[in-house]
């Protein structure tokens, strides 16, 4: 069945090809006058070709020059770091207590979830400072 199948969509191939066409020479005209999209960019050098490193109008698309400091930005990590690991010091302060306060063997706090949740986020966002 299935040679059957792939038999039936190789021979329709042809066809379809011929039916678009068709289709174009009717909406175009038997001419084959088909019109053709205008495009600005990318500008055209002689030979048809893109412009290359150096040739581009005005020498080339202007992109700002950004320098990273790695020093500056190994500290602003550092504090960023700091203020997490507070963050995250309460965060845990707030589900022990909560621990403490529920019995989750009877009940399933919803804002005790949460606040794992964040925690996990917070340590994941953490080690990736780290990381660099």
């Amino acid at each position: 069945m299935e040679r059957r199948r792939f038999m039936g969509a190789f021979a329709a191939a042809p066809f379809m090809a011929w039916l678009g066409i068709s289709m174009a020479e009717a909406a175009f005209g038997a001419t084959g006058n088909v019109p053709q999209m205008q495009t600005p960019f990318p500008p055209q050098v002689p030979g048809g070709m893109p412009p290359g490193p150096g040739q581009w109008p005005g020498n080339g698309p202007q992109f700002p020059s950004v320098k990273f400091d790695k020093h500056v930005m190994l500290e602003q990590n550092q504090k960023n770091i700091r203020k997490d690991v507070d963050l995250l010091y309460d965060l845990a302060s707030k589900l022990r207590k909560q621990v403490d306060k529920t019995d989750s063997s009877e009940i399933l706090s919803v804002d005790m979830i949460r606040t794992a949740d964040q925690i996990e986020k917070l340590a994941k966002h953490i080690r990736n400072l780290a990381r660099g």
